[in-house]
């Protein structure tokens, strides 16, 4: 979750980016949930090799490193499911795929090099206006949210407790809420802002607008589910 000094902080430096779309942004040439899950996979695993080069800063590494392999893990599990189940479950996980693949290959730039002799205090070095934390604290946010919707769609596959649907619920409310409490920094942000600023702190408020409209996707299929759940206990009940 952001602080409320974020954007503050992080103004002058991003007054210095370019906010063009790079040529040859891989998200502009993706097709559909499928093709950018593969990107985040890549760049994921991408940044779990990069944390196992750099040298230096063996604690801080490790807790992110371990933080990058499970991200890969639930990217690979979401892989294996079927074209078909993946294919209508763009609510759920276009826009928290596209923010991993950003964050991930934001922290990839980023870490690059940063195993140098001289590099202390790594974790506040910034990168396009966001300290490493920052980016860290958010792929933490998307990799949660990711675990959620992965077991949201093996609701289909498999039967489970009413209770195991409320604790998924209340899992996916605590989430929503972070990413409303950042919306609400980037608004704030967004208030007398310069035009330069204000381009970059759009596409951020347009990337969490979009992924807390797949929280509420996610919470409404949840919903769906136990609705059906209670149905059928009834049903068993009064035969």
């Amino acid at each position: 979750m952001l602080s409320l000094s974020y954007w503050s902080q992080s103004w002058p430096i991003l007054g210095n980016i370019s906010t063009h779309t790079e040529m040859g942004d891989p998200l502009s040439i993706a097709s559909g949930v499928i093709g950018i899950l593969t990107l985040a996979l890549n760049a994921s695993e991408k940044l779990y090799e990069l944390s196992q080069s750099i040298q230096g800063h063996p604690r801080e590494v490790e807790s992110m490193r371990d933080e990058f392999k499970m991200l890969s893990s639930i990217l690979k599990q979401l892989q294996q499911k079927s074209t078909k189940a993946l294919s209508s479950k763009d609510e759920l996980l276009e826009a928290p795929l596209k923010g991993c693949f950003d964050c991930c290959d934001e922290l990839n730039k980023s870490l690059k090099g940063l195993g140098s002799p001289g590099v202390r205090d790594w974790l506040r070095l910034q990168f396009r206006g966001r300290t490493i934390e920052d980016l860290k604290a958010r792929l933490l946010s998307y990799k949660s949210y990711l675990s959620i919707a992965l077991q949201v769609i093996e609701l289909e596959e498999s039967s489970v407790t009413r209770d195991d649907v409320i604790k998924l619920k209340e899992a996916l409310i605590g989430i929503k809420k972070d990413l409303e409490y950042d919306l609400r920094v980037v608004n704030g942000g967004l208030v007398g802002v310069q035009k330069s600023l204000k381009e970059v702190l759009e596409k951020e408020r347009r990337s969490l607008e979009a992924n807390v409209a797949a929280c509420q996707a996610a919470e409404t299929a949840l919903e769906r589910h136990r609705t059906v759940d209670l149905t059928f206990t009834n049903n068993i009940a009064n035969t």
